[in-house]
């Protein structure tokens, strides 16, 4: 079983670097944000299903849930037939110091948030089944909680161009993580299920505008032959967080509570969202001064 679970990583792995990059050589501007609107909708849009057939699947026996994954056969012909990868050699006229500078500080906060949101999106989907099961609910029941939360996130990064059109990435990417602190809020003080499907509704809001900003903020600065390179390693840290999430969420749940838990993620996500924002106001304002010095 878990080397399955290392082969099926891989071949994730490699289809989420090679189908962002493709993304980012077909289009470019406000079209390749509408395009990681729709990616990362249909994303969420197959996770609905998926998880809602899987949660089904299980009640029947545990070992039919991995019978999903043989529906990516059907994907194989099409990418066969339709992908094409637009030439390299329209990139070749950037310059070597275009190729250079982009893996700075900005980067490193790109792949640090990337970090985090798979953290919170994983320490959510892992944990909240736990916390249902003590509640006494089955598991279907389950799955499609978690189908909603996924349906909530896919819907908002359908729009994710629109809100584009009007906010900056750094505006999007705050105004996301308000959501999900709102949302982790309202989870620490509810125990029924309609309470708790709509507080992993707001979740899913909030993510659904965050997942789809950060690739876009990181296409705008990566020149376009380094690119695959700048997804491979914002991959790794979403693997990372997939990775750390249990190890973070799990001792800390068991320590204070999944309803005190959630409150105090909320208080941090608010905490750090009002660091970013004092840190980037104070930056803005002494940059016209350092200009006039140089």
């Amino acid at each position: 079983m878990l080397f399955s679970r290392a082969l099926m990583g891989v071949a994730v792995a490699l289809i989420m670097v090679s189908g962002t990059t493709l993304a980012g050589r077909y289009f470019e501007g406000p079209r390749f944000s509408n395009y990681m609107g729709l990616q990362a909708a249909f994303g969420g849009f197959g996770g609905v299903l998926f998880l809602s057939v899987a949660g089904f699947l299980a009640e029947q026996h545990w070992s039919w849930v991995f019978a999903i994954y043989s529906l990516s056969l059907l994907v194989l012909p099409g990418v066969l037939l339709w992908v094409k990868a637009p030439e390299v050699k329209q990139y070749r006229g950037e310059t070597a110091s275009g190729a250079q500078g982009w893996m700075n500080k900005t980067f490193i906060l790109c792949c640090t948030l990337a970090l985090v949101e798979i953290i919170v999106l994983y320490g959510l989907t892992l944990h909240l089944p736990f916390y249902l099961t003590e509640l006494g609910h089955s598991a279907s029941t389950i799955g499609l909680v978690i189908a909603a939360f996924l349906l909530a996130m896919a819907c908002v990064s359908v729009s994710y161009g629109k809100v584009r059109s009007l906010l900056s990435t750094k505006q999007t990417h705050v105004f996301g993580w308000i959501i999900v602190a709102l949302g982790f809020t309202l989870l620490s003080f509810v125990n029924g299920l309609t309470n708790i499907t709509v507080s992993g509704l707001v979740i899913g809001v909030g993510l659904g505008l965050v997942r789809p900003n950060l690739v876009v903020w990181l296409f705008e600065f990566v020149p376009p032959m380094m690119r695959g390179k700048a997804m491979g390693i914002m991959t790794t840290c979403y693997f990372s967080g997939q990775f750390i999430s249990p190890l973070v969420f799990e001792p800390a749940i068991l320590a204070l509570g999944f309803e005190v838990f959630c409150l105090v993620l909320a208080a941090l996500i608010a905490l750090v969202i009002c660091l970013a924002i004092i840190a980037n106001f104070k930056f803005t304002k002494s940059l016209p001064s350092r200009l006039v010095d140089n």
